[in-house]
């Protein structure tokens, strides 16, 4: 495998880890700006409440449907949640 090659998959690997943890880290400030709790909405996204706190810690990824139901259940839309 050349190393350009690796290097261009290392730099999208971490790009997309930040990316995660900017959206994790939205979710979360969008949950408590809601008041609500995690355990309510994991169920809103059905998800378990531990997938649903490793989505917020940039760990785990969500899928477009359940941060669909995340951003409706938060008052917010997808793009407020995707902003730079």
């Amino acid at each position: 495998m050349p190393k350009s090659f690796v290097l261009q998959s290392d730099h999208s690997h971490a790009a997309n880890m930040k990316l995660e943890v900017k959206i994790g880290s939205r979710l979360r400030a969008l949950r408590r700006a809601a008041s609500i709790s995690p355990e309510v909405a994991a169920a809103a996204a059905d998800l378990d409440v531990q997938h649903y706190l490793e989505c917020e810690a940039g760990k785990r990824r969500a899928s477009a449907v359940e941060l669909t139901k995340l951003c409706r259940l938060y008052g917010a839309s997808m793009a407020e949640l995707f902003r730079r």
